[in-house]
Formats: structure tokens, C-alpha cells, sequence
């Protein structure tokens, strides 16, 4: 398996926003975080509220987009901890987001770092400063496919093959944990990438091209050939992705398609790799992947810029803690070293040319709850499905745009 070295280039600063915008890298501050700063809560914001803590002279109200008010109803929220989920995107496609690359060009020079240059769903990129980034990739049991003379595949032939000489050994191709649907649905997600990709799959997220279209249909029909072929576990339908990630370790399977947030349940002594999402064809220029973006954005109505800014600048100094700390996050601060498993996240992203979010993160609570386990159910009973029917029943609860 080739692929590009990652040195240093890739802790090039990324997120020096408030410093170029702010400061002339001077390293003088122009101004602290003061006044009142109105955030969205969040599961991660807790890190960001002990921090706010060091700042009595901010006054913080702190919104629950689920208790029901509608963003600006109660007050006018100032700043968003962005996770890249359905409620991010719906911010961002109603325009309620603050078109950062706009209003401050020093943000142009940002474009030169390595990983600056993918661009994200809705393009998220401009409308966010960035804090961290992980992507999904193939992990694989070293120890099995070395007994079977097997090589990580780069190519679609070569993991077909791969998944064959497996299944003649009696090893399960491919681990999958599908009891909730989404880590079934990343499969075709990959398969529409490689296929047809990656702003053809922007399309069909933004629903311009329908799951009925010829060219997803040809996703479909893969996605369902490798469910009839018995290329993953018999059982997956009654596992979690736990589960699977330990058939992987535990020498059951030989492949496991997962996010980069497996990593922090791997045992190091397993001997486990991880390999971008086998090529179906070459692209040098439209080359997708599944992965999430953190960082923050700022409210278009904002009344305190300034003092939003200097606060998600005081986060980032710290590290970002509870958002770019766990070991599988390709860390945007500057002077941090990489983990083993962020770096191997930044290698797979550095042949990338978009990021894009997985379905789960990417869909409606209607789909999550029905479109996720129609992935679920076509794949644990393929000879009943044909793409047709898959098709349809999802194009009926495809987002409309």
C-alpha cells in the first residue's frame, strides 16, 4: 500500500485565524473575550464552558437547540460548536451562518495548508474555523491476510480477491456491525464515492441527484452483490460496531470498514492496519472520503464577533480539549504531535479532495431512524432486495432540496 509521507507539513498552522485576522502574528492581543457571547450547547461544549469560567467578564447564556426555541426566538446566539450533524447543516443551509472566508481575507493564506484544501459539505469550509478533522478507512488484521498471502488492497479487484481467498478460508470478508444501520449504509456510501465521485455524492446529499438515478442505482446494485456474495459477518444485523471491531481484532474477519474513531478501542497488540477505501477506477481530482470536521462558527447576526472569536482563540490555545484530544483526530493546532491513529487519518485525507459526512451525521431524524436500517435490512437479506425497490423506498425519504 503507497502512500504519500505526512512530516511536518501537515501540523502546518492551521487554525491561526484569530492571529492572522487579529494580530499581524505579532503575538500581541488586540482584545480579550468580553461583553455577553451567546454559544449553542452541545455533548462537547462542556470543555468550552469550563473555559469560559477563566472570563468573568464575559457574560454566557448557553442555548439547547432540543428544548424546543427556534436559534434567535430567546436571544441571538453569537457561537456554534460546529460537529458537522444534521443541526449544523440546517444552520448553515437556512443562512444563519456567517460566511467567515468573506470577512476576513487573511484567510486565503490558510488555503496553502495541507489539508486546508478540502472542501466540505454545503462548503462548511468557509463558514467554519477549523479545530480538527478525522476520516473513515478500512481497517484489516494484519496477521490474517499475512497468513494467506494477502496485500491491503488498493484496487477493487484486489479486494474482491482478497474478500474470496477469505471466504474460501473460512474467515468472514468483512466485519460489519449493522444493528443500528449506519455502519451498513457507509458501505454504499464509499461505493457512490469511488463509483461515480465525490461531488456527484455531494449532489445526492443535497438531493439534486436522486437515489433513483441511473448512476446511484449502480451503487446500489454493488452494495447489494456484496451482501449475496457473503462478503460480511452472517450475524451483523444483531451487532454494534464494537462488536465487529472485535470479530476484526480477534481474527474472525479480515476487513472492517469504520470511522477513525475505532481507533481508541483497538488493541494496539492485535496487530491491526488501516488503508483508505479500495479505488474503483483512479481520481486524481474528485476524491471523496467519509470523515467530520470540527471547529466553530459564528452566528451571521452575531452581536459580539469580537468577543466570540477571542473565546474559540482561547479554546484552541488550550488545545481544544474534548475536541481535538482523542487520539484518532488529526490535531489543527499548531505544535501538537500526531498519534499514530490521527496520522493515519491525515494520510488517507491527504489524497483527498473533499470531506464529506456519513449518513448518519448527514441526515434528517426521520431518516436516521427509517432510511438507516433499510441499509440494515437489504443487506442482512439481499436475494430479496433488488436496487429498484431499494431505491425507491429510499428516494421516499431522501432529503428534497
Amino acid at each position: 500500500m503507497k502512500q504519500k509521507g505526512l512530516g511536518l507539513s501537515i501540523l502546518t498552522p492551521f487554525i491561526l485565524l484569530l492571529c492572522l485576522s487579529y494580530s499581524g502574528c505579532s503575538g500581541k492581543k488586540i482584545f480579550e473575550p468580553s461583553g455577553k457571547v451567546v454559544a449553542v450547547k452541545n455533548p462537547l461544549i462542556q470543555s468550552l464552558e469550563k473555559i469560559s469560567r477563566d472570563y468573568p467578564e464575559v457574560s454566557f447564556q448557553w442555548l439547547d437547540p432540543l428544548d424546543g426555541r427556534v436559534p434567535g426566538a430567546v436571544e441571538r446566539p453569537d457561537l456554534l460548536l460546529w460537529v458537522g450533524d444534521w443541526q449544523n447543516f440546517q444552520y448553515l443551509q437556512e443562512g444563519k451562518l456567517l460566511d467567515i472566508k468573506r470577512q476576513k481575507k487573511s484567510l486565503a493564506s490558510l488555503r496553502a495548508a495541507p489539508l486546508s484544501r478540502l472542501s466540505y459539505f454545503r462548503n462548511a469550509q468557509d463558514y467554519v474555523v477549523p479545530i480538527s478533522v478525522y476520516s473513515w478507512g478500512l481497517f484489516y488484521n494484519k496477521k490474517i491476510l499475512s497468513d494467506l498471502g494477502i496485500e491491503p488492497p488498493d484496487t477493487w479487484e484486489e479486494f474482491t480477491a482478497a474478500c474470496s481467498k477469505l471466504k474460501e478460508n473460512g474467515i468472514t470478508p468483512c466485519a460489519l456491525g449493522s444493528g443500528f444501520g449506519w455502519p451498513a449504509s457507509a458501505w454504499f456510501s464509499y461505493l457512490d464515492l469511488r463509483l461515480n465521485g465525490a461531488k456527484a455524492h455531494e449532489e445526492l446529499l443535497r438531493g439534486v441527484r436522486r437515489p433513483t438515478d441511473p448512476s446511484v442505482l449502480a451503487a446500489l446494485d454493488l452494495y447489494l452483490y456484496l451482501g449475496r456474495e457473503g462478503y460480511f459477518s452472517p450475524d451483523a444485523s444483531s451487532k454494534g460496531w464494537i462488536e465487529s471491531l472485535n470479530d476484526l481484532m480477534n481474527g474472525k474477519a479480515g476487513f472492517l470498514l469504520l470511522g477513525g474513531f475505532a481507533w481508541d478501542r483497538v488493541d494496539k497488540t492485535k496487530g491491526i492496519g488501516w488503508i483508505p477505501f479500495p479505488e474503483i477506477g483512479k481520481r486524481e481530482s474528485d476524491r471523496g472520503e467519509l470523515g467530520q470536521m470540527l471547529g466553530f462558527a459564528l452566528f451571521f447576526d452575531t452581536e459580539n464577533m469580537e468577543g466570540s472569536l477571542a473565546l474559540a482563540e482561547k479554546f484552541i490555545q488550550k488545545g481544544a480539549p474534548g475536541m481535538s484530544g482523542s487520539s484518532f483526530r488529526t490535531l489543527l493546532v499548531p505544535g501538537e504531535s500526531l498519534p499514530p491513529a490521527a496520522e493515519g487519518s491525515a494520510k488517507i485525507l491527504m489524497e483527498a479532495s473533499h470531506l464529506l459526512p456519513s449518513l448518519e451525521r448527514w441526515g434528517s431524524p426521520q431518516f436516521v431512524q427509517q432510511g438507516l436500517l433499510l441499509f440494515r435490512d437489504s443487506l442482512s437479506a439481499p436475494d430479496k432486495w433488488t436496487k429498484e425497490a431499494l431505491a425507491e423506498r429510499l428516494d421516499f425519504l431522501w432529503v428534497k432540496e
